[in-house]
């Protein structure tokens, strides 16, 4: 009798969880895998779509970057061969200007020497004409004393 109480016990103990197991083997079956396969990659379809955008937008950040930096050397660059222009036409200017102002500086000395020179032609024609007229004036007084 000892024996059956001990196997009837444990027959209960064995039907109890096999009640469990049957429990959670109803509930797993329950489990529709199909709708949570679907979902896991509707998941998984916006989560690539959102990389795809972050992927676009990066490629289109690139892009722009690229374009503001083509833009700033080629700006670079121009302002570059303006300056040089303008560097190349002041110093033509200046060398045109040097020499126009050199041969007025000539002229101007050319025409200095020429006026020394005729200055001092003027002063001898004074002093000759001075002595002449000294002279005319001494006869004068003396023709007439």
């Amino acid at each position: 009798a000892v024996e059956l109480d001990k196997i009837g016990t444990q027959t209960t103990d064995f039907q109890s969880k096999i009640n469990t197991f049957s429990g959670e083997v109803d509930r797993i079956s329950k489990v529709d895998l199909e709708t949570g396969f679907r979902s896991l990659q509707d998941t998984l379809s916006q989560i690539f779509q959102a990389i795809q955008g972050i992927n676009i937008n990066l490629t289109s950040l690139s892009t722009t970057i690229n374009n503001i930096s083509n833009s700033i050397n080629t700006g670079f660059n121009q302002l570059e061969r303006t300056v040089t222009s303008a560097k190349d036409d002041i110093q033509t200017q200046i060398k045109t200007s040097d020499a126009a102002m050199q041969q007025k500086i000539e002229a101007l000395q050319a025409e200095t020497a020429q006026l020394k020179n005729s200055n001092k032609t003027n002063q001898i024609l004074m002093i000759v004409s001075l002595c002449l007229s000294i002279g005319i004036l001494a006869l004068l007084f003396f023709k007439l004393n």
